[in-house]
């Protein structure tokens, strides 16, 4: 389920209550293409600054730079 799905009534600049402060989402208003798998999403990850669409591309992209810092 997609972030826009999960919380449709998230106001652009605001975090959704489930999402830590640190280290969560936020909705940013005009859409854009999730930097994983290219579905338009309003949602961006505040670590990455990229948006993305979903938990499971969110936890793609961790994986991903997580498995660059062990090399």
């Amino acid at each position: 389920m997609t972030f826009d799905e999960q919380y449709p009534d998230a106001l652009p600049g605001f975090q959704p209550p489930s999402q830590p402060d640190d280290d969560g989402v936020m909705k940013v208003g005009q859409p854009r293409e999730c930097w994983n798998c290219g579905t338009m999403t309003a949602y961006a990850d505040l670590g990455f600054q990229a948006h993305l669409c979903c938990e499971e591309c969110r936890d793609v992209k961790w994986a991903e730079y997580f498995d660059a810092l062990r090399r």
